[in-house]
């Protein structure tokens, strides 16, 4: 068998740089570090429960595109934040950019949240008290109540495809 001992240095070396790239890109974005680990944490959530909801209520068997896909939502979301705060960080306004990560992060709360619920509700037994509970908060979160302002929910068929499950629920979420 032969042995590279060009190679064997040189991957060590490679090693040592990749370390210290990572390390040097954890340090720059440590003031963020609490707002990646939502984020990482929201979608974690969003693809369990999603998981959960496909393989319980719809009898769908895993899927490496849905989970994949769920790995590109990660990484566009961690992207957008680390943008913003490298944006922001080379415009000498760190705080700034620290604030508008944190209101990233909220929408994306928001937007994850609204699925997230909508799954949990799918997934219990409707008429319980959990359903209706889970049911009130989507609802309200999903500002469902403004459907009853004229005009809006004109505004909302029209916008249908932008909202989707966000503010339009479906038909047959509405149900009691």
């Amino acid at each position: 068998m032969f042995h590279f001992p060009f190679l064997s240095i040189t991957m060590n070396e490679l090693k040592i740089l990749a370390m210290t790239i990572f390390t040097g890109l954890a340090a720059f974005l440590h003031p963020i570090a609490g707002n990646v680990f939502a984020v990482i944490f929201l979608v974690g959530a969003n693809f369990l429960v999603g998981l959960t909801t496909s393989l319980i209520v719809h009898d769908e068997h895993f899927s490496w595109k849905k989970a994949g896909w769920c790995g590109i939502e990660l990484l566009i979301m961690l992207l957008i934040i680390v943008s913003i705060y490298i944006l922001g960080k080379f415009q000498n306004n760190t705080s700034g950019a620290e604030w508008c990560v944190g209101m990233a992060v909220y929408a994306m709360i928001y937007f994850y949240g609204i699925r997230i619920l909508r799954n949990l509700r799918a997934l219990m037994v409707k008429g319980s008290v959990s359903w209706f509970v889970l049911d009130f908060i989507y609802s309200t979160l999903s500002l469902e109540i403004l459907k009853g302002i004229p005009g809006i929910k004109e505004y909302m068929l029209r916008h249908k495809t932008e909202f989707n499950d966000v503010i339009i629920p479906d038909e047959d979420t509405t149900e009691n």
